[in-house]
C-alpha cells in the first residue's frame, strides 16, 4: 500500500506518462480453493492487478519472499515479479471520480 512506482507489475511495452500510483488499500483472502485480491487505488496500469496477483501467488508458493516486495517494486523490473495471471475472475466493482464529473455522477 502507499504511493509507489508500480513499473514492476505492469505490462512491458505499454506507454503511460507515469507508473506511479497510490494504492489506498489491498486485501487478500483465501477461501476454499480460491484467493481473492481486492485493491483500491487512484489508478491502475495495464495488467497491474493481474501481475500483483501473480506475485502474491509466487509468494504463497515460496518463489518470492514477501519481505522482498518493496525491493522488487523499487527495482521496477517486470521480470523479477510474478506472472500475469489470466483475466478470468477479474472484475471492476466501483469507480470514484473527483471534481465536477464526480459531483454529476452522484445525482
Amino acid at each position: 500500500m502507499g504511493t509507489h512506482d508500480f513499473a514492476a507489475v505492469r505490462s512491458v511495452g505499454t506507454e503511460t506518462k507515469t507508473t506511479v500510483r497510490t494504492v489506498h488499500w489491498c486485501e487478500i483472502e483465501e477461501k476454499e480453493n480460491t484467493v481473492e485480491l481486492r485493491v483500491c487505488a487512484d489508478g491502475f496500469l495495464y495488467n497491474m492487478v493481474r501481475a500483483i496477483m501473480g506475485t502474491v501467488l509466487y509468494c504463497s508458493e515460496g518463489k518470492i519472499d514477501p519481505d522482498d516486495i518493496p525491493r522488487l517494486l523499487e527495482a521496477g523490473d517486470r521480470r523479477m515479479t510474478g506472472p500475469t495471471v489470466p483475466p478470468q475472475g477479474l472484475y471492476l466493482t466501483r469507480t470514484w471520480y473527483g471534481g465536477a464529473v464526480g459531483e454529476m455522477m452522484k445525482n
